[in-house]
């Protein structure tokens, strides 16, 4: 089979600098894809927030205690749109068991030495039997936002939103852009110099401004920003 040297996907294989950011956007969508599967934080919008821990460096570990928020059944641990909140996640420096209860210490920060607090060990779950199961090390090894929230779960969840505002918003565009161009095409004259006119006094509105009217007059929200910006 004889190789077309003159196409444009010989041409994209055999530049490295092309490859490598196919390879890239591959490998965010490979990420905006598994999404929750992935992601530390598996609540919703990985929100789940520890104000004792904001602003935590990369790689700041500590011990993570459990709560059950109801003695109910639990969902599966994985969702692709995220899980509701099923425990109270508390951050602890320290912590025993004295007999039927679990003795610990709240971290409130670096230096600074929080006040005991008991709970009972039944209250932590029918099938939470060994410590393990509702005392876990955490490590955030992309650090936390100022208010605790795990900044590795957050971007990959941030991914998978660019995408979608990147693809939805360009599909918006072509479906207003190709019939306007084909009109305009088409008949010309009169038809023609209306729609550049418009075109010209939306380009002439700087286009940040723009989306930030849009967003106030259609609502906030992701469906407002890929609208807002498909239509810019």
């Amino acid at each position: 089979m004889k190789i077309n040297k003159e196409s444009i996907f010989y041409k994209l294989w055999k530049d490295p600098i092309a490859k490598s950011g196919l390879f890239i956007v591959g490998l965010a969508c490979l990420i905006a894809a598994l999404g929750y599967a992935i992601t530390p934080d598996k609540t919703k919008d990985a929100n789940a927030m520890h104000l004792p821990l904001a602003a935590k460096k990369p790689g700041f570990s500590i011990d993570i205690l459990y709560i059950p928020l109801a003695l109910t059944d639990y969902e599966s641990q994985w969702s692709y749109f995220g899980i509701d909140p099923q425990f109270e996640e508390i951050p602890i420096s320290e912590y025993r068991i004295e007999n039927d209860q679990l003795v610990y210490t709240p971290y409130v920060g670096e230096g600074v030495e929080g006040l005991e607090k008991r709970v009972f060990l039944k209250h932590l779950g029918p099938a939470l039997f060994k410590t393990e199961d509702y005392i876990k090390h955490k490590t955030f090894w992309l650090g936390t936002d100022r208010y605790g929230r795990d900044l590795l779960s957050r971007l990959i969840l941030g991914t998978r939103i660019s995408l979608a505002v990147g693809l939805i918003s360009v599909f918006i565009s072509l479906l207003i852009g190709i019939p306007l161009g084909t009109l305009a095409g088409f008949y010309k004259g009169k038809v023609d110099v209306a729609i550049m006119w418009v075109i010209n006094v939306i380009w002439s509105i700087p286009t940040l401004l723009m989306v930030i009217a849009l967003t106030l007059v259609l609502g906030k929200g992701f469906w407002q920003v890929f609208v807002a910006v498909g239509l810019t």
